[in-house]
């Protein structure tokens, strides 16, 4: 798939704050961007100011272009707010999801248990976005689906690091997976609590990262 040159630097910039190589605070300086991505600015300053929009980067006076800080308080209001609209998804989803959609769900969990090898964490943010997207398409609720696929992009950084506390990643499958059984099963109420609660358990994990200041410890280097 062709893609242009904001495009591809755009995915390069965001993995590279994801994967934490650009750390929390650290200058994003565009003669570097450039020289490291072989690109012109101009493809640059069009990425980042996307980035912006996104809530992974904002403008320090005197400094430019800078990573946004992790922040308990953000990620508190980001996970509440995505548990409200996610478990809102999922009741609509439990309605309204077709049989091949059903299918393709139950797909996706059991590739993940198949061919998620516990290193391979970018395999993993894939096979998420997947079970995720097939929900918040199945809503059938335009509005709904762009704010909570901003959300979803803005959470970003936190869910990357989320997935580095032990077992999380077999916590968010079992979780992944009752929601899946309730939407089966056509239960909107309950695949509605199982949505609210996965969001408020990785809140809960990420918490507890930030305040042990583990986050570059638990940071891919």
């Amino acid at each position: 798939m062709f893609k242009t040159k904001q495009e591809y630097v755009y995915e390069l910039l965001y993995n590279a704050i994801l994967s934490g190589e650009f750390k929390p605070g650290e200058h994003l300086v565009l003669e570097d961007l450039a020289e490291r991505f072989g690109t012109s600015r101009t493809p640059l300053r069009e990425a980042i100011r996307r980035l912006q929009t996104e809530g992974l980067v904002q403008f320090a006076p005197h400094r430019g272009a800078v990573v946004v800080d992790l922040s308990i308080e953000e990620l508190i209001e980001i996970y509440h707010i995505r548990a409200v609209l996610d478990g809102l998804a999922a009741r609509l989803a439990a309605e309204s999801l077709s049989d091949e959609d059903l299918f393709e769900l139950e797909s996706i969990l059991n590739r993940t248990d198949r061919e998620l090898a516990p290193s391979n964490l970018a395999r993993f943010e894939e096979f998420n976005r997947a079970f995720h997207e097939i929900i918040y398409q199945g809503a059938n609720a335009p509005f709904l689906y762009e704010m909570i696929t901003n959300l979803y992009t803005q959470s970003g950084r936190y869910r990357h690091l989320s997935v580095h506390s032990p077992g999380r990643i077999e916590d968010v499958l079992i979780e992944h997976r009752k929601i899946m059984s309730a939407i089966i099963d056509r239960d909107p109420e309950a695949a509605e609590r199982y949505a609210r609660e996965h969001h408020e358990n990785t809140a809960k994990v990420l918490v507890k990262l930030l305040e042990k200041g583990v986050v570059e410890e638990n940071t891919p280097q």
